[in-house]
């Protein structure tokens, strides 16, 4: 009994809990703080979304413009372009007599002018097998004028389609320098962007021709280059003799050789010494 009343008076001493609230006696547990390394991570995750969401649009507005330009500048179909009137036998005499003037001139002996006619050059043209019916010449107000057709199935996209355009190239040739200058072009129809034709027409086209030795060799014994209405026509020197222990002049030191470099170099020269 005493064990009892000992009990019941522990009991009406101390206030009643319920069985699911932390007593008050016991400290409650502080609130859990966010990591920071969670939010870095979702920080992270977002910039990364929105930069692979950049570079996608990007990627697919580059695609399009692409396509874009594809389809304006290239056909389903090629261009007829015309063809050559001249035999095989012509054009086969025509082989032989470059071949024999390439000898010739190899020798130095080679004689002061060749001619070619605009026929000639489009049937040596059409003789090579991966040009025949895509590549034909013109003169233009003294101008070279080459109209091409190009299938472009190496292309993404560009399978079953083709370039056809036209470039109208000014060449001159004087003392073994050649320079050639773009005038203008076209592809499928319409003209190529004046911004795009200003770089071409301030470039020398044939400069990279120079990097080889023996290419400026032989221009440099290569006088003049005239086009005619109906022909053209490349007038070279003849190779000087050469001497016991003497190499010709201008010729076998690549360092002596003229490109269009040196001959701005020459007129910048030659202008202020006037001055």
């Amino acid at each position: 009994m005493s064990h009892f009343a000992q009990h019941d008076g522990l009991s009406d001493t101390q206030p009643y809990q319920p069985a699911n609230q932390t007593p008050q006696w016991i400290e409650a547990e502080p609130p859990r703080r966010r990591s920071s390394c969670g939010c870095l991570a979702v920080g992270c995750l977002v910039v990364l979304l929105l930069v692979m969401g950049a570079v996608g649009l990007a990627v697919y507005s580059g695609y399009s413009f692409y396509q874009q330009q594809l389809q304006k500048y290239t056909s389903e179909t090629p261009v007829e372009l015309p063809g050559v009137t001249i035999d095989d036998a012509q054009i086969q005499a025509t082989v032989d007599r470059l071949e024999q003037f390439r000898e010739q001139f190899d020798e130095g002996s080679a004689p002061q002018e060749l001619v070619l006619t605009i026929e000639e050059l489009n049937a040596l043209i059409a003789n090579n097998p991966e040009l025949r019916g895509r590549v034909y010449v013109s003169v233009v107000d003294g101008d070279l004028r080459a109209e091409v057709s190009f299938p472009v199935d190496k292309l993404p996209g560009g399978r079953g389609r083709y370039f056809n355009g036209s470039a109208t190239m000014h060449v001159e040739l004087q003392d073994g320098v050649l320079i050639v200058h773009a005038v203008s072009a076209e592809a499928n129809g319409q003209p190529v962007p004046e911004q795009l034709m200003g770089i071409f027409k301030q470039e020398n086209l044939a400069r990279d021709l120079y990097k080889d030795v023996q290419i400026s060799k032989t221009l440099q014994r290569c006088e003049q280059l005239i086009i005619e209405p109906e022909r053209i026509i490349l007038k070279v020197r003849q190779k000087p003799p050469r001497r016991a222990g003497e190499t010709p002049p201008g010729v076998s030191q690549p360092d002596q050789l003229k490109t269009p470099d040196t001959l701005g170099e020459e007129a910048s020269a030659a202008s202020s010494g006037d001055s």
